[in-house]
């Protein structure tokens, strides 16, 4: 096996020269410039952990990893290879043992386990990295998207093995995949990954052990002294080919070294987990919870079985006080204690994860011990918490989102106090996994308010972070939760961001339908506010779907709603549309009216999502007169505002519009400019137009 030879080209990436540079708006209007990259001290990183002392019944899976790696090499593609399986199933074990025996050929390993999570779990892995590999501390970037940048041109011209053990998803493994070829990535997953990226890398299932191998992995960790073979088959067989329980049934042999009575153990027992524990307690699962439970106070064991009840897999003081209906110190003060018991781990700075053996015994514990309302009342406490505090977030990316009366959060709750947009694009971010876990357990228990609150909250956040299927299938929800409900003006906001996410997802007939849906509810009530509303939504879709006479006919529609209601901020959304739509239908000079009207409304009334868009408008209508330099001025200016509010979906389309108007100007930052929006196409699995990019830089 051999690892290419460095070389100056770049897969999926831009130049290794100035990959992690940022386009920003220069000194002169319509000028590009490129921050400089990051020059590291080039150094060796040897991070890989010790290697497994056994590992049997893994040949195949070991020459298929080197066979991935060889044929994904030979094509000049950057090797990423996932093994996957189910926990216990040795997936680390494997990495592990084909990643020393490779090592070799790289002139260094890097290792991270990120615990099934991403976001700040792997921002921190990244600055581990770049630490690693020379960056000095105060070079490292604080947002994800940024450090893999600079990971990527640290890594150009370097030969070095990724090991990433236990990725959650696709999207948590992407920033960690190099620039160019003469680097690889291993990661384990117990999870199968799917989806447009997933088919660049290359897959190898773990499966568990045939009957055979596992009992070769027992004969090797009892040694030679253990001679019964077929009770070592028996137990071979009760561990159903799990390496993990394996390990465990060899440790408790070890202890006893009496072979049929453990046979027969197995055999007699209710509960054949309790089979696994070891004569002692040392190493018995259930034992070893036992006595930590039966080790904490009153007061400590109560919150360990309110927390084993929540449905969320991390937790923060917010959160727990929530649940617990104190103060967020008190809060703290629990986490403290259970963390220092190992009943919950620290990740990060500020947020705990119960490990979900934890988790079960508490919930048994509490069926046991605690009342059924109680459960029931955390339960609420910690959805009213989220949907209270997603209401809240959202206003802040959404501030001019028409205000719907949420009932008051149950005593005990206290949502979280956000000090401005950033603070809650983050917070997002961090709990959006709780935020859906949440979302789901509203609907089991049938609070159909929040979860309407819920779903609607989640609409911007999906927006602008290019999440497309989850914004339909929240939206969904909200649909859904609308009709239990029993209100049509619940319904009819709803079924418009089902129409909204539709439309982004370019699913135009499921939308024109909810859209239609919603124009016939609202018609009812004669609303001029919400029937600007409809028309908006539905002059987008016609906008989208190619019918631009379609969209100036809504838009305009809309214009004469919102007017009518005075809600300026409609207004301005309206005239950027019919803007838009005019110069479609050849109107420039129309179209440069409106714009600049919506514009000036936007800049007046500080609507900086509207600012954005009517900035983006007015320059694509300048560029189609001939207005080169004003156009790219304004992309310029469009796309920085469209990165301050951590819009992707939006800085996406405006980075490819911006990179074909300096390519229609012979810039040579074209090239640059339009790779980047072909990866932000690609993060946001939009796939026809990172096509329509790559196109552009084939020309």
């Amino acid at each position: 096996m051999r690892v290419p030879e460095p070389s100056g080209e770049v897969h999926n990436q831009v130049d290794s020269s100035s990959v992690g540079s940022v386009v920003q708006v220069g000194a002169v209007h319509g000028s590009i410039t490129m921050m400089p990259s990051v020059e590291p001290v080039r150094r060796q990183a040897r991070q890989l952990p010790a290697p497994p002392r056994v590992l049997v019944g893994r040949d195949r899976e070991l020459g298929l990893l080197t066979e991935s790696f060889e044929r994904m090499s030979a094509r000049g593609d950057v090797p990423v290879i996932v093994i996957e399986g189910a926990a216990g199933m040795g997936k680390s074990s494997l990495a592990l043992r084909w990643a020393h025996d490779q090592a070799r050929d790289f002139e260094g390993q890097l290792f991270a386990d990120l615990s099934g999570s991403g976001g700040t779990q792997a921002l921190t892995a990244l600055h581990g990295f770049l630490s690693a590999l020379g960056v000095e501390p105060a070079a490292l970037p604080q947002d994800l998207g940024t450090a893999a940048a600079l990971y990527r041109s640290v890594l150009a011209q370097r030969a070095v093995l990724v090991v990433l053990d236990d990725v959650a998803s696709v999207d948590a493994l992407l920033p960690f995949v190099p620039g160019t070829a003469t680097s690889a990535v291993l990661a384990t997953s117990r999870t199968r990954f799917t989806g447009p990226d997933a088919r660049d890398f290359s897959a190898v299932h773990l499966g568990e052990l045939a009957r055979e191998e596992a009992t070769r992995l027992l004969r090797t960790y009892l040694g030679d002294d253990a001679a019964d073979e077929e009770s070592i088959d028996a137990l071979a067989g009760r561990c159903a080919g799990l390496p993990l329980a394996l390990a465990i049934v060899a440790a408790r042999v070890a202890e006893e070294l009496d072979l049929p009575g453990l046979v027969a153990e197995f055999e007699d027992a209710d509960d054949e987990l309790e089979v696994f524990d070891s004569a002692d307690g040392a190493n018995r699962l259930r034992a070893v919870l036992t006595w930590a439970y039966a080790s904490l106070s009153e007061e400590d064991a109560r919150v360990l079985r309110m927390l084993g009840t929540s449905v969320v897999d991390e937790l923060t003081a917010a959160s727990v006080a929530s649940v617990l209906a104190v103060r967020g110190a008190a809060a703290i003060r629990y986490l403290r204690r259970l963390t220092s018991k190992n009943l919950l781990d620290q990740r990060g700075r500020s947020r705990f994860h119960l490990h979900p053996l934890v988790r079960a015994y508490a919930r048994q514990m509490s069926a046991e011990t605690d009342e059924p309302g109680d459960v029931v009342n955390a339960a609420r406490r910690l959805v009213d918490f989220y949907t209270h505090s997603a209401c809240a977030a959202d206003r802040l990316l959404y501030p001019n989102r028409a205000v719907v009366t949420l009932a008051a959060p149950a005593a005990g709750s206290e949502p979280v106090a956000f000090e401005g947009e950033e603070d809650a694009v983050h917070w997002f971010g961090a709990e959006y996994r709780e935020l859906r876990s949440v979302l789901d357990e509203a609907v089991l228990r049938k609070w159909h308010e929040q979860a309407w609150h819920l779903a609607r909250a989640l609409d911007t956040y999906h927006y602008r972070s290019g999440r497309l299927a989850e914004n339909v299938e929240t939206s969904r929800v909200g649909v859904i939760a609308a009709n239990e409900l029993g209100q049509d003006s619940l319904t009819a906001i709803a079924l418009r961001q089902l129409g909204r996410a539709y439309t982004r997802a370019d699913a135009f007939d499921e939308a024109s339908q909810c859209l239609l849906r919603a124009l016939a509810l609202i018609e009812q009530d004669g609303d001029d506010k919400e029937l600007g509303h409809v028309h908006h939504d539905l002059g987008r879709l016609a906008a989208r779907s190619g019918d631009h006479e379609g969209a100036l006919h809504h838009s305009a529609a809309a214009l004469v709603h919102y007017r009518a209601a005075h809600n300026a901020v409609g207004e301005s959304h309206a005239l950027n549309a019919v803007g838009r739509a005019q110069s479609e239908l050849g109107d420039h000079e129309a179209a440069i009216r409106s714009c600049t009207e919506a514009l000036a409304l936007c800049e007046e009334l500080g609507n900086r999502s509207g600012q954005v868009v009517a900035t983006d408008n007015l320059a694509v209508v300048l560029q189609r007169t001939g207005a080169l330099d004003e156009a790219i001025t304004h992309f310029t200016t469009a796309l920085r505002l469209a990165a301050e509010q951590e819009n992707h979906f939006f800085a996406a389309d405006v980075t490819e519009r911006l990179g074909l108007a300096l390519a229609a100007r012979g810039d040579a930052e074209a090239e640059d400019v339009l790779r980047q929006a072909r990866d932000l196409f690609n993060a946001q699995h939009r796939q026809a137009e990172a096509q329509r990019c790559e196109e552009a830089l084939r020309r």
